[in-house]
């Protein structure tokens, strides 16, 4: 399995916003497959529409899914605990109700360019925070980008504590200028 990270909306997407997204898949990628009644794509994505100038390479499979509700990652039943989403809500202005995840199914480096222009435009779109599922900064904490770029800590365990990070779409376009640019995997 290749990268993977999410986008974390202030509200659940609308049916216009559903059928955006519908189209926005359907230019960008090939074999787009929409589970039925489900909000969720699996697709090819043609790295020459995203990245113009890119040789043809439509071989790995993304998918992507969306869901409404204060949710854990991938759509769990479980509600997060209040802490988080207190953190959320001071660190960003909100508690996310709507989400969209994504992955690849590759781990090279054009596929992790391709999630990270992927969630450029659905940012562009739909706003939010991307959440990178992880500490993205890791190995790199020496370098400065623009924009926020947040850490969400949680509980593990009792007496352990990790973080992901969580950043805007200013932080990203800049963060994914750097040379060997990698997204969580």
């Amino acid at each position: 399995m290749g990268p993977v990270c999410s986008i974390l909306l202030e509200q659940p997407l609308s049916d216009r916003q559903i059928a955006e997204l519908d189209g926005y898949l359907m230019h960008i990628g090939t074999d787009v497959n929409r589970s039925d009644g489900k909000q969720s794509w699996d697709f090819y994505p043609m790295i020459e529409i995203i990245i113009p100038g890119s040789a043809p390479d439509n071989l790995c499979t993304f998918s992507l899914s969306t869901w409404a509700g204060l949710i854990d990652d991938w759509g769990a039943e479980e509600q997060p605990e209040e802490a988080i989403l207190q953190q959320l809500e001071q660190a960003i202005g909100f508690r996310p109700h709507g989400h969209i995840m994504f992955y690849s199914g590759c781990n090279g480096q054009q596929y992790h360019l391709l999630l990270g222009y992927i969630a450029i435009a659905l940012l562009e779109k739909f706003g939010g925070y991307i959440n990178f599922c992880g500490d993205v900064m890791k190995r790199k904490q020496d370098l400065i980008y623009e924009g926020q770029l947040l850490d969400i800590w949680y509980e593990t365990t009792p007496g352990n504590q990790y973080y992901y990070q969580i950043a805007d779409l200013q932080f990203l376009k800049a963060f994914i200028k750097q040379d060997n640019f990698r997204m969580i995997k």
